[in-house]
Formats: C-alpha cells, sequence, structure tokens
C-alpha cells in the first residue's frame, strides 16, 4: 500500500456488514484512547475509494478528466502549508463516540449511508499537484440509518 493511504487504512473496514464495521470503529478506541470519535468506511472496495482520491487529485490539476468521479479536490493551507483537501461523496459509513458517565466509558455507534467525508493530506514537497500523506479525515454528512448495539 502506498504511504500516503496508510492513514486511511485504519478509517477502512473491508465488509458489507454494518455490524462488523461498528465494531471495527469501537476497538480502534483502544489504539487511540484519547479520541473522541472513530469513523470507518465500509462497503466499497479498497481500490475503488482510494482510486477515486486519486482521479479527484487529477482533476483539481489537470481539468475534468474523470468527469464520472464521485469526489473532488481543492487546496488549502495548514500551518502556511499548502494541503490537500478531498471531499468524497456516496459513502456508507460508522461513527463511533465515546463519553465518560460517572467515570465510566460509554459508547454509541451510529450508521450512515451516501454520506460525505473530507480527507486532510498533505502536498509532497509542499509542490501541488502531488498527493501526500493523508493525515486526517472527517465525516460530515450522511443518512442516518440506525444506532449500532454492540455486544461488550
Amino acid at each position: 500500500m502506498p504511504s500516503e493511504f496508510e492513514f486511511l487504512d485504519k478509517h477502512f473496514y473491508d465488509t458489507e456488514e454494518v455490524y462488523l464495521a461498528a465494531q471495527a470503529a469501537r476497538e480502534r478506541f483502544g489504539n487511540y484512547p484519547q479520541a473522541r470519535t472513530s469513523t470507518v468506511i465500509y462497503n466499497i472496495g479498497w481500490q475503488e475509494l482510494t482510486k477515486s482520491i486519486e482521479e479527484a487529485v487529477i482533476n483539481y490539476t489537470f481539468g475534468q478528466i474523470f468527469p464520472d468521479a464521485r469526489t473532488f479536490a481543492y487546496m488549502g493551507e495548514y500551518h502556511g502549508n499548502p494541503q490537500w483537501n478531498i471531499v468524497v461523496t456516496g459513502l456508507n459509513y460508522v461513527n463511533a463516540s465515546v463519553q465518560i458517565v460517572s467515570g465510566v466509558r460509554e459508547y454509541q455507534v451510529a450508521a450512515y449511508i451516501n454520506g460525505t467525508v473530507v480527507i486532510n493530506a498533505r502536498v509532497v514537497g509542499n509542490n501541488p499537484p502531488m498527493l501526500g500523506e493523508i493525515i486526517h479525515l472527517e465525516a460530515t454528512v450522511g443518512d442516518f440509518v440506525e444506532v449500532v448495539e454492540l455486544k461488550s
């Protein structure tokens, strides 16, 4: 896997089952105990997801080469450096959250379809248009389906 997609892999689970994706989102808190949310994209192939990100960057750079792309990209800035902002639409994802209630961690996982996530990535050598390492993923909107009940 190219290193630019290493971070994205943590937010991806190769399944069509919402429960398995929800369980993966919940388990991520074990690796990141300070996190308050965990988003996991599912029901899409890894190749399709990464290709759509690459197509968004190519479309931004060279014009609309992939007219049917369900992604788009724009250039932003973070701490004085250029940054890719890549919007991916039409996704299924789960979003887990944790809160502390009376000293006990409580988790809730919600499932969404037709969702949109924004992916932030570095620019190689701070010289656009090269796609660098993905550094952040944020779920923005989606059609709420259900709260997924997890077994303890």
